[in-house]
Parts: C-alpha cells; sequence; structure tokens
C-alpha cells in the first residue's frame, strides 16, 4: 500500500510523530505532578483524597479548575468573604500562571497545581484551613461522588 506524503512526511510517518508528540505530553504532565507531590510533601492517600475532591470540583470537566470552582469547593470549609477571596485569587494566581513545562490555561489549575495551591493554603493557614481539616475529615465531606480518573493517570 503506498502512502500519500504530504509535505514531505507520509500518513504513517505523521502518525508516529502524532504519537511521539502525545507521549511527550503525558510524560511531562506525570513528571509535573511527580514533582508537586514531591514538593508538597503530601502522602498517598492524601493525594488520593486531593484527586476526588478535584475530579468533583471540576464542574466542566476539563482536568482544570479555574477560580471560581475553586473558590466554590472551597467555601464548604472556609468563608468566602472578600478578604479571603482577595486572597485566594492571589494565592491561586501565583501558582497557576507557571505551567512547568505542561501545556494548559494560564488561569486555571491542573491536578499538580491544584496541590501546590492547596499546600500554599494549608502553609499559610489559609481562614484556619488547617484545624478545619485536621484529620482529613472535612476532605472526605467535600466530596461523595467517583469521577473517572483521567487517562494519563489510569
Amino acid at each position: 500500500m503506498k502512502t500519500k506524503k504530504v509535505g514531505g512526511v507520509d500518513f504513517l510517518g505523521y502518525l508516529a510523530l502524532m504519537r511521539k508528540c502525545h507521549s511527550l505530553h503525558i510524560t511531562a504532565r506525570f513528571d509535573k505532578e511527580k514533582r508537586a507531590t514531591e514538593e508538597t510533601g503530601f502522602n498517598q492517600a492524601e493525594i488520593h483524597e486531593f484527586r476526588q475532591l478535584f475530579l468533583n470540583a471540576d464542574i466542566n470537566g476539563d482536568e482544570e479548575l479555574s477560580l471560581p470552582e475553586f473558590k466554590k469547593m472551597l467555601s464548604q470549609i472556609c468563608p468566602m468573604g472578600e478578604k479571603n477571596s482577595n486572597a485566594l485569587s492571589t494565592i491561586f494566581h501565583s501558582i497557576v500562571c507557571e505551567q512547568h513545562n505542561v501545556e494548559g490555561k494560564d488561569d486555571e489549575a491542573d491536578f499538580p497545581e491544584f496541590l501546590w495551591v492547596w499546600h500554599g493554603l494549608l502553609e499559610c493557614n489559609f481562614g484556619g484551613i488547617r484545624e478545619k481539616t485536621a484529620g482529613g475529615q472535612s476532605l472526605k465531606s467535600m466530596h461523595s461522588s467517583h469521577k473517572p480518573e483521567p487517562e494519563y493517570l489510569a
């Protein structure tokens, strides 16, 4: 079977190139999540809880959380008055604007950025969040349904 060349690359060459690009993208996403896990110091049980929380807060299913999605999720345990809302916006944008070599929207948090945001919130005890999430009970109550994990994590 002869394949038609387009711009010097035949169809099979094009498919191989697309497969390689996809593989590089998946590897970069995995590496980013691994860095986030290491840098935040969360254990595997906490990562699992955060993933469930993330998946349930991702209203539109695009594997990224906008600031309004994040605020809605967080407002279940922290009051979101003007002061907290402004502080959260600053923390959120300072983290998500750095894509860490992975494509995505620069104003939305993917899962690794979600971990970094949570780490920042816990470090500064945002709205007394440490006390409100002691033992992880508040995190467990914030998610009740299970959505499938994204393809690159399965």
